[in-house]
């Protein structure tokens, strides 16, 4: 890794703040977290860490910086923000007064650790976002868009209300996410996607699809893109 670093490459993960009981067919260890360590609702998978509670902060925290120290200094957040928790029960109260604010407790203890083992050389892109958020990453992507026009079209929206909502950085998945059939994104909505995360903050290429691996397009679509 420290190799890779002086030649200026860098690596990142995706994380979440969320447990799943079960991964690749094998089961995952939740019983390592302090007792009242998940949100409370009606779900069962993945299960919801409550970082309200101070003793599950600090052992997720104890996780990332395991994590990091391995020379990890780009992190993608990715959830955080997509269960709807009004109903829900936290450590530090009811989901009416907290659900909004995950992101920001998410993004906070991420940061807590990156800071401390990189001071302000790292890179924090996140997915959800609320009040506060762009002070503490370094910008954020709407996630999963649907691998068509509509998709690009509904993306450009996304990006104009991010940046009036306060979050100026900001980025999608170049292509698309999911969906629009076999063989997409086509080439062309490849090259439009392109055109529009060229003259983004943030310029993301990924997906499902054939974007995942966009060395693999025709030489003339690489050559344009």
């Amino acid at each position: 890794v420290a190799d890779l670093r002086s030649r200026g490459v860098h690596l990142g993960v995706w994380i979440s703040p969320h447990v799943r009981t079960v991964a690749a067919e094998r089961p995952c260890p939740v019983t390592d977290y302090p007792p009242g360590s998940f949100i409370q609702t009606d779900r069962t998978d993945p299960l919801q860490l409550d970082l309200t509670n101070p003793a599950t902060r600090a052992h997720f925290e104890a996780k990332l910086e395991k994590l990091f120290s391995l020379g990890i200094d780009m992190v993608k957040g990715d959830r955080g923000e997509e269960f709807e928790l009004e109903d829900a029960t936290f450590a530090g109260g009811p989901g009416t007064l907290l659900m909004n604010t995950n992101s920001v407790r998410y993004a906070e203890s991420t940061a807590k650790v990156l800071r401390k083992l990189y001071g302000d050389q790292h890179t924090m892109l996140w997915r959800g976002g609320y009040t506060g958020v762009p002070s503490i990453v370094n910008g954020v992507w709407g996630g999963d868009p649907r691998a068509t026009y509509e998709g690009l079209q509904l993306s450009v929206r996304r990006g104009l209300n991010s940046w009036l909502a306060g979050h100026p950085v900001w980025g999608t998945d170049t292509g698309g996410f999911n969906g629009g059939g076999a063989g997409a994104p086509s080439p062309a909505l490849f090259t439009r996607w392109a055109q529009f995360s060229a003259v983004s903050p943030v310029f993301e290429v990924g997906g499902a699809g054939r974007n995942a691996t966009p060395w693999l397009y025709d030489e003339a679509t690489v050559s344009r893109f």
